[in-house]
């Protein structure tokens, strides 16, 4: 069969250069399994990265109609779900016969609506590589799809969700992504701003699944069971891949990689063994409490030029409230530890935890500039569905549609952008107020400023292009509902 693969663009990203250049495209790894899947067992995939070339609609329907599928796979995550439905409608009328499939967690957990308000034929729940091969294969031989473990589906007017798929426990039988199927000169690949890295990193996945169960993620709802590869597999799938596509930098796209010491230290002496070790930079995100000398010091000599952490929060009623599991003291530490051994740090913070006062933010934006990380991500709190935060607001009926403001990371480039959900005793406006007030006691000091310069964490081109765009939102003021 002819499948055609999208992961789409999301409103902000289809309507907003400067959105588009600010935000990080990374390749879609999900769509990169599913398509080494499918084309391994005969079928014709094609596979289109909407959100990294930021092809208008018009041409995306374009190229499917000249496609021909019969069998089209949509990654539908819930800040670009507005877009998907208006995709959908033209689908509809263009492609008539064709089938739409969806997966991720915006269709997975409004999968009933989804399918039975005309949105997609099938919802694919949690990991697709297995679910996908077999609901095409049953399309195309016309077996029964009941027999499909992990679907939902119509059949005449009634919505039928079918038997649970377990997890797939032997992710070294995975096939390699199939990087090949997609543009890697993407404009929105080469625009990736990690602390100066600046050649497209290519997607490794070491684990699925998460240990912990942090209030503000559905990782642990979509995929429960934390399962790792060997150390060994991944080392030669990052090696095959360099050697192939020439990729200079990668980085991980685990929940938190190394899971321990001991695997940390297995990975590095493994890559000490190639001989592009050191010369190919790579990123990763972990936790504060996973981190100690020994293991920064052997990583920070295979490569790693910065490590993601999600502190949230400075203030420590906080933290437990989200369940982090961690301390203020933990992040504060582990900051040391990572630059003591050369590693630039790039912090993600929270604004409008549920609970959280103005004075705890203005802690964690002390936090923040006090522990000297190198980047810091303030994002307005977003209940994501599947999330416990957004199990929280469900009183309040949200449906498939509600979700339309949620975005990634709320755009705060933008001057009528509202979120969609604020905690008690704060507006949406205050939020963003707070958000961009966070972003200019960080980033407008003047000690940052000459650091970023100087340690190449931004080109001066991108420090005046992103300054300009939050001293003008500030002189604008907050935006307003409309």
């Amino acid at each position: 069969m002819r499948i055609y693969l999208l992961t789409p663009a999301s409103i902000n990203i289809l309507r907003s250069r400067t959105y588009a250049t600010l935000e990080p495209a990374l390749m879609p790894m999900a769509l990169g399994y599913l398509g080494a899947v499918l084309r391994q067992r005969g079928h014709q995939v094609k596979l289109r990265d909407q959100a990294a070339t930021v092809m208008p609609n018009e041409k995306v329907l374009d190229e499917m109609v000249a496609f021909e599928p019969q069998v089209i796979g949509i990654s539908a995550l819930t800040g670009a779900w507005h877009g998907i439905v208006k995709l959908v409608e033209q689908i509809r009328l263009r492609l008539p016969g064709t089938r739409i499939v969806m997966g991720n967690t915006h269709a997975s957990f409004f999968a009933e609506e989804v399918v039975g308000d005309g949105h997609a034929d099938f919802v694919v729940h949690g990991e697709g590589e297995e679910t996908m091969a077999e609901l095409v294969d049953a399309l195309e031989s016309d077996s029964d799809l009941g027999a499909v473990k992990g679907i939902t589906w119509l059949d005449g007017k009634k919505v039928i969700l079918n038997a649970t798929r377990p997890a797939i426990m032997d992710l070294d039988g995975l096939p390699y992504p199939a990087w090949d199927l997609l543009d890697l000169t993407a404009w929105r690949y080469q625009k990736i701003p990690l602390v100066n890295l600046k050649s497209l990193p290519l997607p490794v996945m070491g684990s699925r699944g998460c240990s912990y169960s942090c209030s503000f993620c559905s990782q642990d709802k979509v995929v429960r069971q934390f399962r790792t590869r060997k150390i060994e597999g991944v080392v030669e799938e990052i090696s095959t891949m360099i050697d192939r596509f020439g990729f200079q930098s990668f980085g991980f796209n685990d929940s938190y990689f190394p899971w321990d010491r001991e695997t940390g230290l297995e990975f590095c002496d493994r890559l000490r063994t190639h001989s592009w070790c050191g010369d190919v930079k790579w990123v990763t995100e972990t936790r504060v409490d996973r981190v100690n000398d020994e293991l920064m010091a052997a990583m920070k000599a295979t490569g790693l030029h910065a490590v993601f952490f999600g502190f949230e929060s400075g203030n420590q009623d906080v933290l437990k409230r989200l369940g982090k599991g961690t301390t203020v003291e933990q992040g504060r530490e582990a900051v040391k530890i990572a630059h003591r051994h050369g590693v630039k740090v790039i912090g993600f913070f929270m604004i409008g935890i549920p609970g959280e006062s103005r004075e705890a933010m203005e802690e964690t934006v002390r936090f923040a500039i006090d522990t000297g990380v190198d980047i810091a991500k303030f994002a307005i709190t977003v209940p994501y569905p599947g999330s416990h935060l957004f199990d929280r607001i469900r009183g309040r009926k949200l449906s498939l549609h509600d979700c339309d403001q949620f975005t990634s990371w709320f755009d705060w480039t933008g001057r009528s952008e509202m979120p969609l959900w604020a905690t008690d005793g704060l507006s949406g406006q205050d939020l963003v107020g707070i958000q961009r007030s966070a972003m200019m006691q960080f980033y407008g000091r003047p000690s940052y400023v000459f650091k970023a310069l100087r340690q190449r964490l931004f080109s001066f081109k991108e420090m005046v292009f992103g300054g300009g765009i939050l001293l003008s939102r500030l002189a604008h003021g907050s935006p307003r509902r409309q």
